[in-house]
């Protein structure tokens, strides 16, 4: 069990309160220190957790804390740029008598697991955006905007892309790279379509992607991502007026064989707006001493991997693995590196590969759907992902010196 006590988190979205838990299961105490305001809303619309994830939080206990939150997602369909179906995936391979993929309500997801970890005795301090991070031999100290500064044995940077974690261990990191499409989504009143439980249908559209899933007869989760020139902000989608931007956005598949239009329509100005998606193609520096970057800080994938969000899941488990079987945070924190850096960089690679799919141009969409119909043919095997989703952490798997 690790002797470092006490660790400063920066980030209170996923990664950290999966983080805090892990590393209470390792015997270290944790504070996560959060830039947003206490009461602050949590924007986003649907998203999976694989299977993958799912075995990550069940190796620290947590997965009972989401029990009834999310929808059983365990198919994928694709559709061409006419409406042709070119094929069905599975997207989840659980383990026997595990949870398959499923669909979540980010708000729901991000608000169980914070619960969860101050149930097990994690304080959140709220207002607290990191400016600043000193190291001084066995210590780490953060410092804030607003004057005021933590120490602790260790700091983990779980913030997000636009980590400020990131640039205080190294002020040359990478910036978070724009990946061509803006993002929509929402919960509209299902307009009268048939329900599909457990299928995601994923459409390829003249002008834009969609995504919808049509659970039961009462609701529809759906997205859009937009290819665009300009990566638009959220502030500035919202400063143009929502309800010209769902007339824009149904205006995109007029004519198309979908029901976006309609799910729009049904969504009226109750819009989810994401803005402009980013990635970030390698990080090269995640350690510096006993402070560390985890999740997106270290590994932002598109959204189009789908695979976001279990990747932070699997980060907290093995962290929390290291510190257990390690004496000191800086050996822990290398191998955490070592264990991690080749796995997220396949997973953001096939995240970017997917994303410019979606913003193919008619020649470019034309060898994608004749592509992915051969390959859909002739290729695909579930087990093709066991890399991917068969990955079942247990807690009780030892680390490697």
């Amino acid at each position: 069990m690790s002797t470092a006590r006490k660790a400063l988190i920066i980030g209170g979205g996923l990664a950290g309160p999966a983080a805090a838990m892990a590393l209470r299961k390792a015997g270290v105490d944790a504070t996560i220190y959060e830039a947003r305001d206490a009461g602050a809303p949590i924007h986003g619309g649907g998203f999976n957790i694989a299977t993958n994830g799912l075995d990550a939080l069940a190796a620290i206990d947590a997965l009972e804390a989401t029990a009834g939150l999310g929808l059983p997602a365990t198919r994928l369909a694709f559709y061409g740029a006419g409406g042709k179906r070119l094929g069905t995936v599975t997207t989840g391979l659980p383990a026997p008598g595990g949870q398959d993929t499923t669909s979540f309500k980010r708000r729901d997801l991000f608000l169980a697991l914070q619960e969860e970890a101050a149930r097990r005795g994690t304080e959140t301090r709220y207002g607290k955006r990191l400016t600043g991070v000193e190291q001084d031999g066995g210590s780490v100290t953060a410092r804030f905007a607003d004057g005021s500064s933590a120490t602790g044995d260790m700091l983990i940077g779980a913030d997000g892309i636009h980590s400020a974690a990131r640039q205080a261990i190294d002020p040359a990191a990478p910036s978070p790279r724009y990946t061509g499409l803006v993002s929509f989504g929402g919960f509209a009143p299902n307009p009268g379509l048939a329900p599909e439980p457990g299928l995601w249908k994923m459409a390829f559209g003249r002008r834009a992607f969609f995504g919808w899933f049509v659970p039961d007869e009462t609701q529809v989760w759906w997205f859009v991502s937009l290819p665009s020139a300009v990566p638009l902000t959220r502030q500035q989608i919202l400063a143009d007026g929502i309800g010209a931007w769902g007339q824009r956005l149904a205006g995109l598949f007029e004519g198309e064989n979908s029901p976006a239009a309609e799910i729009i329509a049904a969504q009226g100005e109750d819009i989810i707006v994401v803005g402009a998606e980013h990635d970030l193609p390698t990080v090269p520096t995640w350690q510096s001493g006993r402070a560390l970057i985890i999740g997106d800080a270290a590994h932002a994938a598109s959204t189009s991997s789908g695979q976001g969000a279990s990747m932070a899941l699997e980060d907290a488990v093995v962290l929390g693995q290291c510190l257990r079987d390690s004496d000191d945070p800086e050996q822990a924190f290398a191998a955490f590196v070592r264990l991690r850096k080749d796995r997220v960089a396949k997973i953001v690679a096939l995240g970017a590969k997917t994303a410019s799919s979606k913003a193919s141009g008619p020649v470019g969409a034309f060898l994608r759907d004749s592509l992915m119909r051969f390959g859909f043919r002739f290729f695909y095997k579930p087990e093709s992902a066991a890399w991917l989703l068969r990955s079942h952490l247990r807690w009780d798997d030892r680390v490697a010196a």
